[in-house]
């Protein structure tokens, strides 16, 4: 296991071009459409889960908060949809939330989870070998992982002056920790997304490698998504009116098609990942013994 992997065995010229040309040669534009549908049916099912593990995080406030960090980057028609049910939700009895309904929000949530486990799987050139029950557990789990790692980045900066303050005095840090701080909780934060990203590409498909925390495609898919998502903001506020064009489900176009901007970096990146993968594995010498035989199953 590795913190950080961007060696490539060719010249990273030959991997970008490589990668280009499967994602436009590919089915990624598909797939990503595909992705947007089973994200926006699970949209739902996943505030409910957020919901419900933000209320035992020590922030307050932290759903109006969330709300306020989305805004920055979401259409504000997805900020609406979200803030809006985040308040019906957080209407509900809150032990059933904790309960049943925690546990049917997170199958549901899962199953766009599963829709990427499938979708990687087709990234990668690869057959799923793995019983339906151990799929359904993967994607419960990394549904799980990405929205702790989610609701901890949000935490870390929203609540990072007030922590960093309490910290520098408890530890005797002296005043430059905090203003330190306020300027590195962003690159934690992005980093702990890239990580659950990297931690996705590994888990999701049905491969062999060496698990790494940080990798070119996780990196690349984290940084599109930021730019493309803010991009989409700034047309949708000043150049687009969805509403006059689809009137009442105006929301849900844009949602719709910043859910399939979001799958579209993710797709990106796996296909990224893959091409490194699939050089090194034509660069590098097999192994000997079981390691080869399952390495050649994986590059099938």
């Amino acid at each position: 296991m590795r913190a950080v992997n961007f060696g490539v065995p060719v010249s990273w010229s030959d991997v970008l071009k490589q990668a280009g040309a499967e994602i436009l040669e590919g089915k990624c534009f598909g797939w990503a459409a595909s992705l947007a549908y089973y994200f926006f049916l699970a949209l739902f099912p996943a505030l409910l889960f957020v919901v419900s593990l933000a209320s035992v995080l020590p922030v307050e406030h932290l759903l109006d908060r969330i709300v306020t960090m989305l805004s920055r980057v979401a259409p504000g028609d997805v900020v609406r949809i979200a803030r809006q049910q985040f308040v019906q939700i957080a209407r509900q009895p809150h032990g059933g939330v904790l309960t049943l309904g925690l546990l049917a929000a997170l199958w549901s949530t899962s199953s766009g989870m599963k829709a990427i486990v499938d979708t990687l799987n087709q990234a990668y050139r690869i057959a799923e070998r793995r019983s339906w029950w151990r799929v359904r557990l993967t994607a419960v789990a990394l549904t799980v992982a990405l929205t702790v790692v989610t609701l901890i980045a949000f935490a870390l900066v929203m609540a990072g002056p007030t922590a960093a303050g309490y910290a520098a005095e408890w530890l005797a840090l002296g005043p430059q920790f905090p203003w330190a701080w306020n300027i590195l909780r962003w690159p934690l934060a992005f980093v702990l997304v890239v990580a659950a990203i990297a931690c996705i590409y590994h888990f999701a498909p049905d491969t062999r490698h060496e698990w790494v925390w940080v990798t070119p495609g996780s990196v690349m898919a984290a940084t599109l998504w930021l730019l493309v998502s803010v991009a989409f903001r700034i047309y949708v506020s000043h150049f687009a009116d969805y509403q006059k064009t689809y009137g009442a489900i105006g929301g849900v176009m844009v949602a719709l098609l910043w859910f399939y901007l979001t799958s579209l970096a993710i797709l990106i990146g796996a296909q990224l990942d893959a091409t490194i993968q699939r050089a090194s594995s034509e660069t590098e010498p097999p192994r000997a013994g079981r390691d080869s035989s399952r390495a050649a199953v994986d590059d099938r």
